[in-house]
């Protein structure tokens, strides 16, 4: 066997080895669930799974929540940043809560790394929060070495937990090597080589979630349950 070579080629669908599909990154459909802005703009017509839901607070004190606590039914938010609004947020998604929505056609997803999201609001501020959501069509990725299974939107190009990397082989001289050229040709006697992956590849479609809290014209939270980070209203 020879050296590994190194070129900047990326992985194509030819010759893949155990995998007879099409690998892409698909995004099948993406769409923004808009709770509160100042156009008329239609409901999305797709319901994405509620990993938070969304809570109000009022300077009369009353508390009001995307889902009845007690029933589990929806409430609409509505067009405009209510008068009166002191404090908005995002609540982590509860079991008990998440056995009601559903008598509603709604569903949910348990996380125990949530934590609620929140922001005080002033009697001028306009308010921004949605959902942001997408249906990725990727891979279920089991390596074969380590037996670690991972989601990936492309052809894998790495095992994320022990690091097995694809080889290309040429079956006319059996070279091994760890990347090709853009041809895809052995160096030595010009076959095409064919690419070993250390994966075992099924087809399989989820859903990824962003969420949106902010201020429009100050600032924009986008967070999901991994993690937070706070920009700049695009707006501005």
């Amino acid at each position: 066997m020879r050296n590994p070579r190194h070129s900047a080629v990326a992985f194509s669908s030819k010759g893949v080895e155990n995998s007879n599909w099409e690998f892409a990154a698909l995004v099948a459909g993406t769409w923004n669930t808009l709770l509160v802005t100042t156009l008329a703009v239609p409901v999305a017509a797709f319901k994405l799974s509620v990993e938070y839901f969304w809570y109000r607070v009022f300077d009369d004190g009353r508390v009001e929540t995307e889902f009845d606590l007690d029933t589990g039914q929806p409430t609409k938010w509505g067009l405009a940043t209510p008068p009166g609004l002191e404090e908005v947020g995002w609540r982590p998604m509860t079991p008990e809560l998440l056995q009601k929505i559903i008598a509603f056609q709604e569903f949910g997803v348990v996380s125990n790394r949530a934590s609620p999201v929140t922001i005080k609001v002033s009697p001028d501020d306009d308010v921004i929060i949605a959902r942001d959501g997408m249906i990725i069509k990727g891979a279920l990725v089991k390596c074969k070495s380590c037996q670690y299974v991972f989601r990936s939107p492309k052809q894998p190009e790495i095992c994320p937990a022990c690091g097995i990397v694809p080889k290309w082989k040429c079956d006319t001289c059996n070279e091994l090597y760890d990347t090709v050229a853009e041809s895809q040709k052995c160096e030595l006697c010009g076959s095409t080589c064919r690419v070993i992956l250390p994966f075992f590849l099924t087809q399989h479609a989820w859903e990824e979630v962003t969420y949106l809290l902010g201020i429009r014209g100050k600032y924009l939270n986008k967070f999901t349950s991994n993690g937070l980070i706070t920009v700049p209203d695009p707006d501005l």
